[in-house]
């Protein structure tokens, strides 16, 4: 038997899990926070670099995100970017899946990039005098 206020549920639910909604709701949630006007810029840039390679890879879903997903894109991401700028969107999506988490927009939801290593940056020693 057809019921629609289950399918109406499951397509609310499957609204909350898309990638693109969470990202503009994240955004929201940074310029509410108090964020400037440059970091609310700054995670729009980087999250919109990781939306772009998301779509094409066909990831839709933030549940469809893995580990072993996010280590691919920051490979991905360090054939044309410095250590910095590799470690800038990693900065980026650690904060987003982070308020994922916190926010418990999904529940028994589990981070994934708690198990991804920062990328590494070398940092020259500074000069003492």
């Amino acid at each position: 038997m057809f019921n629609a206020q289950n399918v109406t549920q499951r397509i609310f639910s499957k609204q909350e899990t898309f990638l693109p909604i969470l990202v503009e709701s994240f955004r929201t949630d940074r310029k509410a926070a108090g964020l400037t006007r440059r970091s609310v810029e700054f995670y729009k840039n980087k999250l919109s670099m990781f939306l772009a390679y998301c779509e094409s890879q066909s990831i839709t879903d933030v549940s469809q995100v893995t580990t072993d997903f996010l280590r691919k894109y920051l490979l991905f991401l360090a054939e044309s970017h410095n250590p910095g700028g590799v470690h800038a969107v990693f900065r980026s999506i650690r904060a987003f899946m982070r308020w994922i988490e916190f926010d418990d927009i999904i529940p028994d939801w589990k981070d994934p990039i708690k198990k991804v290593r920062s990328p590494k940056v070398d940092i020259p020693p500074s000069k003492v005098s």
